[in-house]
Formats: structure tokens, C-alpha cells, sequence
């Protein structure tokens, strides 16, 4: 009994799993994309932010939603900009570039995007939780994501890391 005592209470809160999800996911994610796809992840992410921002909510659909379902479709609907920015990046703009790269990208570089990057689109999520939410969040999640200049940091970081990105081979 003592065994499933200890394994209750290291068990992690839903923001430390959801935070876990998104660095492992990326990390591989960004290995298998290479370092110009994590780019353009990148900027796709920043248009992503601005178009959620610019959406309406008023509509009937969303008035009649708990806030715990408001902050699902906000951060569903931030994660779906982001792929379909990326998707019309890809196929456009980066296309002749992208034919040139290898896979594997450089290891470093590839950890740096997808650690600010990653921790660029938490703390994008998080703003959407309700108020009370955020207050029940760990002490840790809320000083790295929700407090105001680690905030401006993790939107600062994603591009100041692209001057300490070199080019290079791929």
C-alpha cells in the first residue's frame, strides 16, 4: 500500500504532463524536420498569434461555453493556425530552400528552436486559461509561463535565437 501512496504523490499535475508533451513532441519533431522547417515553424507561430488574436469571440458558439471548454478551442484553434500557416509557408515561400536540406538538421540548433519555440506556444496557451485556473497552476509553471517578464522572454527568445543559429551545413 505504501507503493501506490508513493506513486499518488509524484504523480504529475496536468500542466507538467501537457508541458512534457510539447518539448518531447517537438524535440522529435524538430530532429525529423530539420533546422529550416523549425524556422518556419517559428514565424508560423508568431502569424499564428496574431490571427488568433484578431478572431472574434462573441459568437453564440463560444458565449455558451464553461471556461475550462473556452481555453480547448482557444488552444486547439492557436495549435491549428500554426499548422496551416506552416502548411502555406511550406509550400510557398521556403519550397526551393527546403530541397536542399537534410533531414537531421544540426542537433544544437534543432534544441534551441524547439526549446524556445515550444516554450513560446506555452506560455500562448496558458494566457488563455481562466484566471482562477492560472492561480491553481504549480508555482513552477507559473513563474517560468505566466509571470510577466519570463512572458515577454519566451516571446523575445524565438527570434533572438535565430542570430545564434548560423547557417552551415545542414
Amino acid at each position: 500500500m505504501d507503493f501506490l501512496a508513493s506513486i499518488r504523490a509524484i504523480s504529475p499535475t496536468w500542466e507538467i504532463i501537457l508541458i512534457t508533451f510539447f518539448f518531447v513532441a517537438g524535440f522529435f519533431g524538430g530532429i525529423g524536420m530539420g533546422k529550416i522547417r523549425m524556422i518556419v515553424i517559428l514565424i508560423s507561430i508568431y502569424i499564428a498569434r496574431v490571427i488568433a488574436s484578431l478572431l472574434p469571440e462573441a459568437s453564440s458558439f463560444i458565449s455558451s461555453r464553461s471556461p475550462m471548454e473556452l481555453f480547448a478551442l482557444k488552444s486547439a484553434l492557436f495549435i491549428l493556425l500554426i499548422f496551416l500557416v506552416y502548411i502555406l509557408l511550406i509550400r510557398s515561400a521556403f519550397s526551393r530552400q527546403l530541397h536542399h536540406e537534410s533531414r537531421s538538421g544540426i542537433w544544437a540548433a534543432v534544441a534551441i528552436l524547439t526549446v524556445v519555440s515550444v516554450g513560446h506556444i506555452l506560455t500562448i496557451i496558458f494566457q488563455y486559461l481562466p484566471k482562477e485556473e492560472l492561480e491553481s497552476l504549480t508555482p513552477a509553471v507559473q513563474f517560468l509561463f505566466i509571470k510577466d517578464e519570463l512572458r515577454t522572454l519566451w516571446t523575445i527568445l524565438p527570434i533572438g535565437s535565430l542570430f545564434f543559429i548560423r547557417g552551415g551545413k545542414d
